[in-house]
């Protein structure tokens, strides 16, 4: 440690040196004086992560290098020099027969046979070694060619196993396939049978499936979407309960209102497949025009729809909802609502199907005279009734017999519409007493007050009854 300076500048004053201490103060003036030891001291941050690494890649060098070096050791290896054996076969035919048979033949004192026995038996022996040691190396070259037909054979029969193995593994997906075939025609949706069948159902018949199923708080209630609608599906089976139902809810917009009616309309062809796309549709358009919560609103033989509307309340909007009870669905499959062999109708009551709010008064005029029915019309031709016959049509009176059609005609209001059917029913008299079994009202054919999807429905329904 040098001393920078051994006197106080500011006072001339002898210093006391610290050794230790980097610093020195003044006894005197109190002055402070720095200390230099000319050491350089560098600091170095993560010393300790710092060391690591260098370590590591120190014995990672060390490593390739010995590895680079067994490498190039093997890669300039020379190779074992092959021994010729037909050399050292020639040197011992040069070297040693040679000089015995000279030495045997300078022997004089040896019997002659025995000499030359001993000569031949040394080449023979000689000759023999030779031979031998020429078919070993002849036996290794002709292994060694070998080798490459034993690869090739082994490749050939590894790319054998190979491709039998691609085979099966080809099998073995194509059963998997099959197999996975069976258990989608197979597939369950819900535990509950009813519930079950309709998903099902729907499925096959529609490509916008119902998806993300799940089950609800009762063993029979299960939740589903189509698109983006959600489906409440239950099949309760108390007393009080015993149709299916299903819930279809909408949203607070019109556009939620349009995808929840298209779901409505799927979903009720699978309920009652014999509902046609003008009922289904004329129910649609009249809930909508209702525009007020609608109960009990009978959509074919066996559906009763409530709709819910969105309406603007205290708290904001509602969102609308359409549910609908199958009453003939949860025991019975959906064979049950084909329509048997129809029954043949008679010129009245084809007249009575096939009216329409755009037929006209001159076209019933025609259709009476070319079928030779007669008509009894009230004032101002406001309406008819017509029947085969005046005992059907006869106004006073309880002794009307037979079967007729009352139809009213628009008498006011807007003049395009004027003369054409605006209501009608279809009645069989019997003596005292009358049934009027079929009406038409505002474009729909009722039978015994249910609506039906057209007059040809209505009427089969009322024949089928009798």
């Amino acid at each position: 440690m040098k001393l920078i300076d051994t006197t106080c500048p500011h006072c001339g004053a002898a210093l006391k040196i610290d050794p230790t201490n980097r610093n020195a103060t003044c006894e005197y003036c109190g002055a402070s004086l720095f200390i230099d030891d000319e050491v350089q001291h560098v600091q170095y941050d993560n010393a300790e992560e710092a060391g690591y690494k260098f370590e590591k890649g120190r014995q990672r060098a060390q490593t390739e290098t010995r590895r680079s070096d067994t490498i190039n050791s093997q890669q300039y290896r020379q190779p074992p020099k092959k021994r010729k054996t037909w050399l050292w076969v020639l040197g011992w035919i040069c070297i040693f027969p040679l000089p015995l048979t000279i030495l045997l033949l300078r022997k004089k004192d040896m019997k002659p046979i025995l000499k030359y026995g001993i000569i031949a038996a040394a080449w023979i022996i000689y000759l023999l070694i030779g031979v031998a040691g020429g078919s070993r190396d002849s036996k290794k070259t002709t292994e060694q060619p070998s080798t490459p037909a034993v690869v090739e054979s082994s490749q050939t029969n590894s790319k054998e196993t190979k491709e039998s193995e691609t085979t099966t593994v080809t099998e073995s997906k194509t059963t998997t396939v099959s197999e996975a075939d069976s258990v989608k025609e197979a597939v369950s949706y819900a535990d509950d049978v009813v519930v079950n069948r309709f998903i099902t159902e729907f499925n096959d018949a529609y490509s916008d499936d119902i998806h993300d199923i799940s089950k609800g708080n009762i063993r029979t209630k299960y939740y589903g979407y189509v698109r983006d609608t959600r489906l409440e599906m239950i099949n309760a089976n108390d007393a009080d309960a015993e149709a299916f139902s299903i819930s279809i809810y909408g949203g607070k917009e019109e556009v939620d209102r349009e995808a929840m009616f298209a779901a409505f309309r799927e979903v009720a062809r699978i309920l009652e497949p014999t509902l046609t796309d003008d009922a289904i549709s004329g129910a649609v358009d009249d809930l909508i025009s209702r525009d007020v919560l609608t109960e009990n609103y009978q959509l074919g033989n066996s559906l009763s729809v409530t709709y819910i509307p969105i309406k603007e309340l205290s708290y904001g909007k509602n969102d609308c909802r359409v549910d609908i009870l199958a009453s003939n669905y949860k025991d019975s499959p959906s064979e049950i609502f084909a329509v048997s062999e129809p029954v043949e109708m008679n010129e009245l009551q084809n007249l009575f199907a096939s009216l329409t709010t755009g037929t006209t008064r001159d076209e019933i005029d025609a259709y009476i005279i070319d079928n030779g029915m007669v008509k009894h019309a009230f004032t101002q031709d406001s309406a008819y009734y017509i029947g085969y016959d005046n005992s059907a049509i006869r106004q006073r009176g309880r002794d009307r017999e037979g079967e007729a059609v009352d139809i009213n005609f628009v008498t006011s209001g807007d003049a395009d519409r004027i003369g054409m059917v605006k209501s009608a029913s279809y009645a069989v008299h019997t003596g005292s007493s009358t049934h009027t079994a079929l009406k038409f009202e505002d474009g729909v054919f009722y039978y015994e007050g249910e609506a039906c999807s057209n007059g040809e429905e209505a009427m089969q329904k009322y024949l089928s009854a009798q």
